[in-house]
């Protein structure tokens, strides 16, 4: 037991490390510029200190240090939870990207936030190391912790040089460690060797698939912060993708403004060919595209008769930028001739350092112009024979004068008769071509589908087409747009009448009413069009309306249990911590009280005693109750004496 001035200086130090630890998070949230989450970290952080100490130091009772240690170890495991499913599905390029931002002093957005984290984890276990009295191996941590962060910003060699030195001294306060000292030394210098000699050569991290968290997170929060390279669909043009649900995200990632009620059709990767398994960029490497970049206020060097698409990156970042087909000239007013845009295979304009928040982009649109190149386009080989079959039998119904049209119409017609838009296919059998089981048995699929089996029956009747992935959004009557994942959309492009047009094959687009395409039951698709925001003709309650309302009286009720939850084991704390004796004692003081004898605290425990034996009438159960009342007063006084010659 811990005397009072022992007390006060363990209080004393729970106070000052708790502050310090506070000081360097909130420190590093407010260098790093991160504006999000705060006080839930440093909530967190001070919870996991303060229970450390109190652990240590004023759980006197083993119950109570029960509690408190059930406490902290829920609060480490769901920070450590929460902090390796970030890591799982934090993107690498991102990474790289906040890194290089960093060092340069412009950090950025949940990123930020995210590193802060990794740095209090980190820095959780110098505090464990304080409060065991471990203060030297908790300074030579702490400061091996703040040179490795040197190093990752700066690179400078000398300070990882001092990482592995005061890494061993804390080691060298550990006497059970110190045998790992030296092949935890020779491991670190042969990792140096090979990363300055064989940094490029090394494969073996690339063998290692780690179990991916990207789709689970993408169902339960398409919205998080990390999943800034996967919105809409994720898609990829892999059949594997096909046989998923897609999950929609409502984060806004681009304003768009330009001509009122105009529909756009914005991509960002375009496709040649199908191999069987997966969508082909162009293989030709001396293709060039027609789009030109400027860079800056250069609106002399556009030529004026042009139309004009604003966009402004809303996201913190975002590595691609989408533009129409009809683009010829792209302006990026905040950055400069190092953004290192280009246009990869997929025809998609990748930036070296990527799009940051704020970024104002401009697209250039020649829509007259109709002198264009039958390139970027080749003829599918891994076409079923079916799908052939397919497009003679529409070849049939077209005319010599307008075959290429009548075609397309015929085409269009065949995919709207009989077939159901769903966010949810049925899965692809084995050894089946998917395309071929989607167009003759399945019928059902989202916009994918729709489009890649429109691009597949073009290409069998020899008719130039590709498959093109992107976004697909209309500005209201003043011209403004909000585009977000769920306008991610998949449609064809297919050259005609000497240029590129765009068609969309998907029925739901050309339909009024999206919804005569879904089934009744289908409840996910038809809130993704509610969310588009269709509605549909009948007056029934709005299936989103009802999911929100589900949702929201889940939270709730997730809430309340939560609270009753912390409100019960309050009570347990509170009554755990309440020696034994008190309890059974006030137990039956509140008993006799009834019967008119005065609680000990005015009479004192001799006099109630001598009062509880006066009310013993001779039965069996009365007096076995009277002499356990009898045996908690003793106990009672018995504690009250010991503990007031102890303090």
């Amino acid at each position: 037991m811990l005397s009072k001035s022992e007390k006060r200086n363990a209080f004393l130090k729970c106070f000052f490390i708790t502050a310090i630890y506070l000081a360097l998070v909130f420190f590093a949230l407010k260098l790093f510029a991160s504006e999000r989450y705060l006080i839930p970290l440093l909530v967190w952080c001070a919870l996991e200190s303060i229970l450390l100490f109190s652990i240590k130091n004023f759980a006197e009772r083993k119950k109570a240090k029960k509690i408190l240690s059930f406490f902290f170890y829920f609060l480490t495991a769901a920070g450590t939870v929460f902090f390796l499913l970030q890591l799982n599905i934090a993107d690498r390029d991102l990474a790289e990207v906040w890194i290089k931002a960093a060092r340069a002093g412009t950090p950025f957005g949940f990123f930020s936030f995210f590193a802060v984290e990794i740095y209090a984890y980190l820095l959780l276990f110098a505090v464990i190391l304080f409060s065991n009295e471990k203060y030297f191996q908790a300074l030579f941590y702490t400061l091996a912790l703040h040179t490795l962060c040197i190093f990752i910003f700066t690179e400078n060699i000398i300070s990882i040089i001092l990482t592995a030195f005061f890494t061993l001294l804390s080691l060298l306060y550990r006497k059970k460690l110190q045998s790992f000292i030296l092949p935890i030394s020779a491991s670190f210098i042969i990792s140096l060797v090979f990363i300055f000699f064989h940094g490029d050569s090394i494969s073996i991290a690339k063998t290692i698939t780690p179990f991916d968290m990207h789709k689970i997170v993408e169902r339960v929060n398409p919205d998080f912060p990390l999943l800034t390279t996967i919105q809409g669909l994720n898609g990829n043009g892999k059949s594997k993708d096909l046989k998923g649900s897609p999950s929609m995200s409502e984060k806004k990632i681009f304003t768009i403004q330009t001509s009122p009620m105009h529909s756009l059709y914005l991509a960002t990767n375009r496709y040649s060919h199908w191999n069987g398994e997966e969508w082909i960029p162009y293989e030709d490497l001396n293709y060039k595209s027609p789009v030109k970049f400027f860079y800056g206020e250069a609106a002399e060097i556009i030529p004026k008769n042009l139309h004009r698409i604003n966009l402004t990156l809303d996201e913190d970042y975002y590595p691609v930028l989408p533009c129409t087909l009809e683009t010829t000239d792209i302006q990026f007013l905040d950055r400069n001739e190092t953004l290192g845009a280009s246009i990869s295979r997929s025809q998609s304009i990748t930036l070296k350092d990527g799009l940051f928040k704020g970024n104002r982009i401009v697209l250039f649109e020649d829509l007259d112009s109709s002198n264009q190149e039958n390139g970027y386009w080749i003829k599918s080989v891994s076409i079923s024979k079916n799908i052939r079959l397919l497009a003679e039998q529409l070849k049939e119904k077209c005319s010599r004068e307008n075959f290429q049209s009548d075609f397309i119409n015929n085409t269009l017609y065949y995919l709207s008769d009989g077939f159901i838009y769903t966010l949810d296919p049925p899965s692809i059998p084995k050894h089946r071509d998917p395309f071929d089981f989607f167009l003759f048995e399945s019928k059902e699929g989202f916009c994918s589908w729709y489009a890649g089996a429109f691009t597949l029956i073009m290409q069998a009747a020899d008719i130039p087409c590709r498959m093109v992935e992107g976004y697909k959004v209309t500005t209201d009557e003043k011209g403004f747009g909000r585009l977000c994942g769920l306008h991610f959309h998949s449609w064809a492009e297919v050259f005609i009448e000497g240029k590129w047009q765009t068609v969309d094959a998907t029925p739901t687009s050309r339909n009024k009413n999206p919804f005569a395409y879904v089934k009744p039951d289908d409840k996910k698709t038809k809130s993704y069009f509610e969310a588009l925001g269709q509605k549909p003709e009948t007056e029934e309650l709005s299936f989103q309306y009802i999911e929100k309302q589900k949702n929201h009286i889940f939270q709730i009720g997730l809430a309340a249990a939560f609270i009753l939850a912390v409100v019960f084991l309050i009570i347990i704390a509170i009554t755990l911590k309440t020696p034994a004796v008190k309890r059974n004692a006030r137990r039956f003081v509140k008993k006799y009280a009834r019967k008119g004898i005065p609680s000990p605290a005015e009479s004192g425990w001799l006099l109630w005693k001598n009062a509880v034996s006066k009310t013993c009438r001779g039965s069996p159960k009365e007096i076995n109750r009277t002499n356990k009342a009898l045996d908690a007063a003793d106990k009672m006084i018995e504690y009250l004496y010991n503990h007031q010659h102890s303090t």
